[in-house]
């Protein structure tokens, strides 16, 4: 029973030992508003404890199990975020492995007011230094440790008393685990002479654990004890699951019959308005030493358990759980199985990793398969069209003995369809991939159902768009990869949605269908808003683009997550579009752009010939910081590089000449190269690109004095923009923000985005005002000169430039340095283009 000072146990009540110093430490923490981290191994007692401690006070303290409930961070978010602050315990925190939540957690903690405990095996966050408004508290095994007197009171309160030696031992043996005694004090009360059975146990070699739960299950009657070994396959259990696993309806209460206390068996709240779904679990170390009796005792049994938890998911449409469970069990049929069956619905719908997880579980197991060679070419394909890796794949799923299936046979001919969209084989290939569609109509059932067969054809119209694209037929594409996208959509699958949507954009911008672009990419932000996960292979870069052309918040955490963990044994060459954007979102923030570009660098030199499509979305932003860094030769030989990786006839080239020519004598000739590609319809990866083009133009008229013409050009680049949904290009420069801002009223219907750019420039701490700023001080000859800076001329060569004499140079010069807070030529450059006015 809980012993609390002045408090007596009510007869009939559960025992259970209280740890005094424990709970004192927490309600000081507590009082303090303190943040509490609990690090210690399993059988401490630690997450009984605190769930005892919220539950004394559940107006005032919430648990949070990282383990068993999959929205923890967003419940965890919105209670701190209310007025009434309340402690929050968050438990199982070893269990939060991606670096994004991470960040998200630690934020939370962070900036919380009042107590927040953390507990689980380790920390995974770094806790900021104490302060004297928030102190910290450590408890680690030290202070968990089971003691003594509580050892005592834990066995007398079943009935079992031991001698001080005695009891010395086993505490001793127990390693300070609460569990081991609880389990202990569970076994010895239903021996028919605890002391003996005591005394037998003491003195027994090898685990006490492992022997307290074999005498344990030997005290009980059979049926008992093969109740526990089935319950204890699976980590957690309903009465549905319960009953399932022990053939028997009533297997939850026969399972209360026994009698467990909290230290042992972990109960679903039971609260005014108790969950009828309420899961059940063991004691993590409870259970391990039930699932090592049941191997020992009968492994067969075990195994098909196993597949009894993993059919029970299947029959209640939790797919992915079932494959949990098959991963839990060890056995490489079991889940090879399963991912015959259902690892492409699983894919289409958007649960990619758990077939990750599942296939390098398999491969470190030796399996290679059919099975294994489909999915792995199919999570990878579609990015990586040219990965010897994927040919190795689609040669196991060829393999003549694989069991067929129509939307195996669908999706193997839309991969190999994908891997001929250049080659001479491009027809042939889709006309084995309409063959296996064909196919379907007589056969619209397979091992994974119709879903399957109709997700594997909707995933074939994707394919054909993009072979159609690929052959010269992009208005047929579009139709098709539209088509597919609906389709998706409509039978809410976000993964073969994402695919299809940033097929049909790549298609519409070919064609120059700037609406049509704004159109998908704002379908494309709507997915964001589903159940994608962020490790998917196809929507990964697709989500990274779309946040950052539209200036929306994504944690650089989240973009570590994918390159660490979703490229895992893929070629390197997929990573390039995730570390592209992640420098991207870097400059937003990086109180040193210049380590940025340094790495933006080695990419581009490393990368570009092998994948410039990936680095068209950055090509602007690049040339600007190479020319600040590097100068006007190291910028050309880049624009050079770029050229001849993309063509002459690219966007990107026409834009980085124009840069190039930026404040020469050749910059006029430069605007009408670029102007005449931007009204032709040059080919171009990125549209955004086409927005710098417009915003380029527009910042050379105005500083030319030519207004109308500025206004033109810059409407042409907000109205462009709105229809992609891009915000990001107008805050390249300062000066763009500032194009805008001065201009806002005069974009007609698009002025309501026009008015969104500046606030989201003002989010991303980009200056657009300028309310006293040294660019309204510099008169425009300070303003010409300004511009010859960069170009590492002499004195002499400018004054010549400019018909003026050398000491009417030096005195502008002095000036500007002054106005825009420089020490000298290299600095006022730099605050130059920081200002905006470069």
């Amino acid at each position: 029973m809980v012993d609390v000072a002045g408090e007596t146990p009510e007869p009939g009540a559960e025992p259970l030992v209280l740890r005094r110093t424990l709970v004192r430490q927490l309600d000081e923490g507590e009082r303090d508003s303190a943040t509490i981290a609990i690090i210690a191994s399993t059988g401490t007692g630690k997450t009984e404890l605190l769930r005892r401690w919220c539950g004394n006070a559940s107006n005032k303290r919430k648990y949070f199990d990282v383990a068993s409930d999959s929205h923890w961070l967003d419940r965890l978010a919105w209670t701190l975020g209310q007025e009434n602050a309340v402690t929050v315990v968050v438990d199982a925190v070893e269990r939060v492995e991606g670096n994004a939540e991470r960040e998200q957690l630690l934020e939370l903690v962070t900036n919380a007011t009042s107590a927040v405990v953390l507990s689980g095996r380790d920390l995974p966050i770094t806790i900021a230094a104490p302060r004297e408004e928030r102190p910290h508290l450590s408890i680690g095994p030290g202070e968990l440790a089971l003691r003594f007197e509580e050892a005592y009171k834990l066995l007398r309160a079943h009935g079992v008393t031991l001698d001080t030696s005695e009891l010395l031992t086993l505490v001793d043996r127990a390693d300070g685990r609460a569990a081991t005694p609880t389990l202990a004090a569970e076994t010895a009360a239903r021996a028919e002479s605890p002391g003996a059975a005591m005394a037998t146990i003491r003195h027994s070699p090898g685990s006490l654990a492992t022997l307290l739960v074999r005498r344990l299950l030997d005290s009980l009657n059979g049926e008992r004890a093969r109740l526990l070994l089935a319950l204890s396959t699976v980590p957690s259990f309903d009465a549905e699951l319960a009953a399932a696993l022990a053939g028997c309806p009533y297997a939850i209460a026969a399972l209360e019959e026994i009698g467990f206390g909290p230290g042992l068996l972990n109960r679903p709240d039971s609260g005014a308005d108790p969950d009828p779904h309420g899961r059940y679990s063991f004691e993590p170390s409870f259970r391990d030493g039930l699932m090592a009796e049941f191997l020992n005792r009968d492994a067969t049994r075990f195994a098909e358990l196993h597949s009894v938890a993993t059919e029970w998911h299947i029959a209640n449409g939790d797919i992915g759980l079932a494959l949990e469970q098959a991963l839990h069990s060890g056995s490489a049929d079991l889940i090879e199985d399963l991912l015959r069956r259902f690892g492409l619905g699983l894919v289409f719908s958007g649960s990619v990793l758990p077939v990750r997880n599942a296939l390098a579980a398999l491969k470190d197991r030796g399996v290679l398969s059919p099975t294994t060679g489909l999915l792995g070419a199919l999570v990878c394909s579609p990015q990586l069209t040219e990965s010897v890796r994927v040919d190795h794949f689609l040669a196991l799923a060829e393999d003549e003995v694989a069991p067929r299936s129509p939307e195996r046979d669908v999706a193997a001919a839309a991969l190999h369809a994908l891997r001929s969209l250049d080659g001479p084989g491009a027809d042939a290939a889709l006309s084995t991939l309409e063959a296996a569609v064909a196919r379907t109509t007589s056969q619209p059932f397979g091992e994974g159902g119709p879903v399957a067969v109709l997700d594997a054809r909707l995933f074939a119209e994707v394919v054909t768009a993009r072979v159609y694209m690929a052959t010269g037929h992009p208005d047929i594409a579009l139709h098709r990869a539209v088509l597919a996208a609906d389709g998706a959509e409509e039978s809410h699958r976000p993964w073969l949605a994402m695919l299809a949507l940033d097929t049909a954009a790549n298609i519409a911008t070919s064609l120059a269908n700037w609406a049509l672009v704004g159109v998908l990419e704002h379908r494309i932000a709507g997915l964001n808003q589903t159940a994608v996960e962020p490790d998917s292979l196809v929507d990964a870069g697709i989500r990274l683009r779309a946040a950052y052309r539209s200036c929306e918040p994504y944690r650089v955490s989240q973009i570590d997550d994918i390159i660490a963990a979703q490229w895992r044994a893929l070629d390197s060459v997929g990573v390039l579009a995730p570390r592209a954007l992640r420098l991207l979102f870097r400059l937003d923030t990086a109180p040193d752009p210049r380590a940025v570009f340094e790495q933006m660098e080695q990419l581009f030199a490393t990368s570009l010939r092998r994948r410039p499509e990936t680095l068209a979305l950055s090509a602007f932003r690049f040339l600007d910081l190479a020319f600040l860094y590097r100068g006007r030769s190291a910028a050309r030989n880049h624009v050079d590089t770029l050229t001849a990786a993309v063509g002459s006839d690219h966007l990107c080239a026409f834009l980085g000449c124009a840069m190039l020519r930026e404040g020469t004598p050749a910059q006029e000739a430069g605007a009408a190269a670029l102007e005449t590609a931007l009204t032709d319809g040059t080919r171009a990866h990125e549209g955004t690109n086409l927005v710098l083009g417009w915003l380029l133009l527009a910042q050379w008229s105005h500083n030319a004095g030519d207004d109308a013409a500025a206004q033109a050009r810059l409407t042409q680049a907000v109205t462009l923009a709105e229809r992609m949904r891009a915000r990001r290009p107008f805050l390249a420069r300062p000066s763009f923000v500032r194009l805008v801002s001065d201009r806002l009223g005069s974009f007609g219907a698009a002025d309501g985005f026009a008015a969104s750019i500046v606030e989201a420039a003002g989010a991303a701490g980009v200056r657009s005002e300028a309310d006293g700023g040294p660019e309204s001080r510099l008169t425009a000859r300070e303003r010409d000169l300004l511009r010859e800076l960069p170009l590492h001329q002499t004195v002499p060569q400018i004054a010549a430039k400019h018909s003026v004499s050398v000491n009417t140079v030096k005195t502008h010069l002095r000036s500007i340095y002054t106005k825009v807070g420089a020490s000298g030529r290299a600095e006022a450059v730099q605050r130059a283009r920081e200002l905006g006015l470069l």
